[in-house]
């Protein structure tokens, strides 16, 4: 990952948005970032981390404290040559986004974004400031980390985890390896178990086969089976021949058997024929006089029901004259075509036109009644509108008034907030500047850092007073476990390496080990944490000696209360200026309006007063000649009634005309009846009616000619069955023959059952002994392969069988290999950085034998002593971790699965080195840039200001910081 272009705004303490071109600062290849305490150098690194990972080393919230329009962070880096660009809306997490130029990739949403960053660098936020950038106070945090954490690191910049991908692959086929060869195994122990199961079945099912009692022996198996088969098919032919004989005697013996119950029937039939000959004579008689009687009364049904019809209608027509009568009395217009209408009722014989004529009368009056109410409601509503404009126009002169008195003092008040909002810009530049002096003057949160500053610098003096007298025991302790193990060995006669006497008269008891490392480790953490209590104790008492000299400057809090009151009454009228500008002009809009409106209520009045005029006219005029004036309901029972009467005058017409229609049809179907029943032979209606029969007696009469029928047809099949037959005098038994031939047929079962199960078994061993030939040598194949692929799994996943001194995995071994590297590239770039005096490696017993994980150690060359990598100073872990990552930095860009690593940020860390050491360090970090890496450094100190060139500089600002670049002046 490369940086290119950064692009912020609204973060830290930068209000304005600032553009970072990396591309210009790398033809420096090595440049600092400098700028005053809190200006918002590591906001640089925090925002590029930011872009990135949607996090901060030092978690805390990104946004700016100054007032900003806008806070987002774009950054432009090239990754593999490709160039990718990440932009971060800090104030909503939707609006970030991923994009590739190049492809047009994109991806939105912010934890999208973070998964895609993450699988394109291959590092995590963690492990990218651990590697790259490298935070303030976090410097040495690879140094010191973990075994598990490095693993993860290591992971992930030289691309280790393919070996972790052949080793789960391999796994995996030993899986499916085993999974094979214990299924091939089961079935082979299957088949041979299913197959001697069969082949006892059938020993216990048949003894006289002499099966041998092994039931695996398959080949005795096979030749007892061989001599059987034949024996069981012989016998099983034999009883088939004899149940084929014994079927056909029992087929001709049945049919003698029906033959002899067929003459049988036959001669009960004709007996019973002659008996019932007389009886079936009668119901064909019967039936024939009810079938004539039908056909002459056919016609009667319709002639009942033309008679009821000719009743109804006539009843029909009395009622309808009846309502006519009654509806034409509802009529209260008082015109003669009413009386004329009702004496016609009696006697018209076109009753629709009478009713005609009474209707368009009728209607006629009606509509001339309502024009005549209409007209003066029309002149009611016109007097009562004249008589409403009238008050309307009253009201119109009284808004005018008040509209015109409304715009005088809105005109008057808009003055005044003018004259208010002009002096805003001025008052919002000293209040700012007041707020600036305020945050500066919080004497309060001044005072409750020094008071945590010196709790803190208290406890760490308690710790450190406690681990230097731990120390203190544990060197004692040690000194007399070593007195101890040496009095252990002393022999008398030899000479005490400590006092030179020969005598030992006494073995002394070693004292219990103590772990003295440990102890020194658990000093120089105590001593480092005093060293920072110290520097914040001192950091505090500064920055409550600016608070009180800023707090003596501010004016007073009345003058305070003043300005704010102005400031405040300023932003108030700025924000009602445009509403009384809205007031104003909704005034003036209003006063046009009610002039407006007054004009148009005079035209309205004037139209009025003509149509009063005009309506009066056409009512005197109307009026002329009109019916009696009747009510509204008398005008409404009278439509109803018209309304009624033409109904019932039309239905009156169609009853009229049915009633004769149906007595035409009456004589009609009288002559036609009575020529139906003389051509049956019945004198009259009454003497066919009583020829019909009932449902039960004619039902019983055709039953019995359709018996006789039946009964018929059967003696002629029988008579043509026994016809030329010779029929046995008696009938023949066939209970015993059906009694044998069942027991020969169960022989017959018995015998097929054993040729098939014969037949069945040797096909079984067949196709067993065939199928273990095929299956044998793909389970031993699978053995093979599955104890080959085990062995690999083993190597790879413990170290076993390969000469490892430990058990290490392939992936934890190809890390160690490569850490082992990176630690003597590290331990060369210690050294140089030390002057000599500190190497750095992975081992720490005395021969040099392997430790169990990738904690590292320092060599002292002034003691030989091994120690870890905790246990140094502050300059000391700095030098070290600086050491590391340079190593880290050179090993990953000559590994050709690693990731590339051209550029690394480091802040600061440099104060606590003196003057010889930093020149060291600076040429290391030269050297770094002459192979091609820019490097950025974040620093306070001066001497590397004279060394190296400034590429960013951060100036703090009352409004907020800004970022100036003197490389590009």
């Amino acid at each position: 990952m490369k940086p290119k272009l950064l692009r912020f705004a609204g973060i830290g303490p930068f209000r304005n948005e600032e553009t970072i071109d990396f591309e210009h600062l790398d033809e420096a290849g090595l440049y600092l970032i400098v700028g005053p305490t809190g200006a918002g150098k590591t906001t640089i690194f925090e925002a590029m981390t930011y872009a990135l990972f949607a996090e901060v080393p030092s978690k805390r919230d990104l946004k700016s404290t100054h007032k900003h329009d806008k806070s987002f962070i774009e950054f432009v880096f090239s990754h593999d040559g490709i160039d990718h660009r990440v932009f971060r809306d800090i104030s909503k997490s939707n609006g970030d986004f991923y994009e590739q130029p190049s492809s047009g990739k994109r991806v939105a949403q912010r934890t999208a974004v973070t998964k895609q960053i993450v699988e394109l660098l291959k590092l995590t936020a963690d492990q990218f400031m651990k590697i790259v950038l490298l935070p303030q106070g976090q410097f040495e945090k690879f140094l010191v980390a973990g075994t598990k954490e490095k693993e993860g690191i290591l992971q992930r910049i030289f691309g280790t985890e393919i070996y972790n991908d052949v080793a789960n692959h391999v796994k995996e086929l030993v899986n499916q390896l085993e999974i094979t060869f214990n299924e091939l195994h089961g079935a082979l122990e299957v088949q041979t178990l299913a197959i001697a199961n069969d082949v006892g079945s059938l020993r216990l099912t048949y003894p006289d086969l002499k099966l041998p009692e092994n039931d695996s022996d398959l080949d005795e198996a096979k030749r007892v089976i061989a001599v059987a088969i034949p024996e069981a098919e012989q016998a099983n032919s034999a009883a088939e021949s004899q149940v084929e004989k014994l079927s056909g005697d029992l087929a001709r013996a049945k049919d003698l058997v029906t033959l002899f119950d067929d003459l049988k029937e036959l001669n009960d039939l004709q007996v019973q024929a002659t008996n019932l000959k007389v009886a079936v004579e009668q119901a064909t008689a019967t039936i024939d006089t009810h079938t004539r009687a039908e056909r002459a009364l056919r016609q009667k049904d319709d002639f009942d029901r033309t008679v009821r019809a000719v009743e109804d209608a006539t009843t029909s027509q009395s009622a309808l004259l009846r309502d006519l009568q009654k509806e034409s009395s509802r009529i209260k217009v008082g015109i003669p075509q009413v009386a004329m209408f009702r004496n016609a009722l009696e006697t018209s014989l076109n009753l629709p036109e009478e009713f005609g004529t009474l209707s368009r009368a009728v209607t006629s009056a009606l509509e001339q009644l309502r024009r005549i109410a209409e007209l003066q409601g029309d002149l009611e509503e016109a007097n009562e509108l004249a008589a409403n404009l009238k008050n309307e126009i009253k009201d119109a002169d009284k808004s005018i008034s008040e509209g015109t008195k409304t715009k005088t003092q809105l005109d008057k008040l808009r003055g005044t907030a003018n004259s208010q909002v002009s002096m805003l810009p001025k008052l919002q530049r000293m209040v700012d500047a007041l707020d600036t002096q305020l945050d500066k003057a919080d004497i309060g949160q001044a005072k409750r850092a020094l008071t945590s500053a010196t709790q803190r610098l208290a406890a760490a003096r308690r710790t450190l007073v406690a681990a230097e007298k731990a120390l203190a025991d544990a060197q004692q302790s040690h000194e007399l476990h070593l007195a101890g193990q040496l009095a252990q060995h002393l022999e008398n006669g030899h000479e005490c390496p400590v006092c030179g006497s020969t005598k030992h008269p006494k073995k002394a008891r070693s004292t219990r080990k103590v772990n003295v490392q440990a102890t020194i480790d658990r000093h120089a953490e105590a001593k480092s944490k005093m060293t920072t209590a110290q520097r914040d104790l001192s950091d505090a008492e500064k920055a409550l000696a600016a608070a009180k000299k800023v707090a003596a400057k501010l004016p007073p809090k009345s003058a305070q209360e003043k300005l704010r009151q102005q400031y405040k009454l300023a932003q108030i009228a700025a924000k009602e200026k445009n509403r009384l500008e809205a007031r104003f002009e909704s005034a003036v809009e209003d006063l046009a309006e009610a002039r407006e409106a007054k004009t148009e209520l005079a035209a309205n009045l004037r139209a009025a007063n003509a149509d009063i005029k005009r309506i009066g006219g056409q009512l005197k005029r109307e009026s002329t000649d009109a019916p009696p004036k009747i009510s509204d309901s008398h005008q409404r029972e009278t439509s109803q009634a018209i309304s009624k009467l033409k109904e019932l005058t039309r239905k009156k017409h169609s009853a009229d005309a049915e009633l004769s229609k149906q007595r035409t049809r009456l004589a009609t179907l009288e002559v036609s009846m009575k020529s139906a029943l003389e051509r049956e032979g019945f004198r009259t209606v009454e003497s066919a009616i009583n020829a019909l029969l009932t449902d039960e007696i004619r039902s019983q009469n055709l039953k019995t000619i359709e018996a006789a029928k039946q009964r018929d047809i059967r003696i002629i099949e029988l008579a043509a069955r026994v016809k030329d037959k010779e029929v046995p005098k008696t009938r023949p038994d066939l209970t015993t023959t059906q009694t044998h031939l069942q027991e020969l047929q169960k022989e017959f079962a018995t015998t097929s059952t054993r040729v098939t199960k014969l037949h069945l078994l040797r096909d079984k061993i067949l196709n067993f002994e065939s199928r273990f030939a095929e299956l044998r040598p793909q389970a031993d194949a699978a053995r093979d392969q599955y104890h080959e692929a085990h062995a690999l799994e083993i190597a790879m996943n413990t170290g076993q069988g390969v000469g490892l001194s430990r058990v290490y995995r392939l992936q934890e071994w190809i890390q160690r290999r490569l850490f082992e590297q990176v630690c003597r590239v590290a331990s060369e770039q210690l050294r140089m950085l030390t002057k000599g005096r500190y190497v750095m490696t992975l081992e720490i017993d005395a021969d040099a034998k392997r430790a169990q994980g990738l904690d590292l150690y320092v060599q002292d060359s002034e003691d030989g002593a091994k120690r870890s990598v905790t246990s140094l100073s502050g300059g000391e872990t700095f030098l070290a971790s600086l050491a590391l990552a340079l190593a880290l930095a050179e090993v990953v860009q000559s590994h050709a699965g690693g990731i590339k690593l051209p550029c690394l940020f480091i802040d600061e860390g440099f104060g606590s080195l003196d003057r010889e050491t930093l020149e060291v360090a600076t040429d290391a970090l030269l050297k770094l840039q002459n192979s091609g890496r820019t490097i950025g450094v974040i620093t306070h100190v001066e001497a590397m200001h004279d060394q190296l060139r400034t590429g960013i500089e951060v100036v703090k600002t009352d409004t907020g910081s800004r970022l100036d670049f003197p490389l590009l002046r």
